[in-house]
């Protein structure tokens, strides 16, 4: 799922960053034994890159604790289950008045869908294989997602299921 990536990402790029910090810390010392640099410039940069770290492990603390997409006056939860059976919850925030543009919506980006029918073709950027499907749930019914209208507070779910014929 998309959001799942990008905190992958995220920590993977924090990871670099600081596997770079060790290294570069390295570098300097090297740099000012060989005379190229100066101890104080060292001891400056050296800082610098502390900062940055700091600053990127601010930033991952901020985006994992908030759970939330998007901007708007009205906040809704979403329940994604993918194909393993793994569910993540999100906040969504939003002006739109359906859930289906809520979730389309260009700073939120959760779901595609075939454009002659609305049926959803992929949520996160997975597709549904032959023989399955996106599901939404509203009231813990089936719904057209993009004929429910947003309530605030409710509770949505995305599912991902295996057709009924092909079990």
């Amino acid at each position: 799922m998309k959001v799942i990536f990008k905190k992958i990402a995220v920590l993977i790029f924090l990871g670099l960053i600081i596997i770079n910090a060790v290294s570069c810390e390295s570098i300097m010392d090297s740099l000012v034994k060989e005379g190229i640099l100066n101890e104080s410039d060292a001891a400056a940069l050296n800082e610098n890159l502390k900062d940055a770290v700091e600053k990127g492990l601010e930033m991952l603390e901020e985006y994992n604790s908030k759970g939330e997409l998007g901007s708007g006056e009205t906040a809704f939860k979403l329940e994604i289950t993918d194909k393993d059976g793994k569910t993540g919850t999100y906040t969504i925030k939003t002006d739109e008045t359906t859930v289906g543009n809520a979730l389309k919506h260009a700073d939120v980006k959760l779901i595609s869908n075939d454009s002659t029918n609305d049926k959803i073709t992929a949520v996160n950027g997975v597709e549904a294989e032959d023989g399955a499907s996106w599901i939404f749930y509203a009231d813990g019914s089936t719904a057209g997602i993009f004929d429910t209208n947003v309530t605030a507070d409710a509770t949505y779910k995305l599912k991902y299921e295996q057709d009924s014929d092909e079990e």
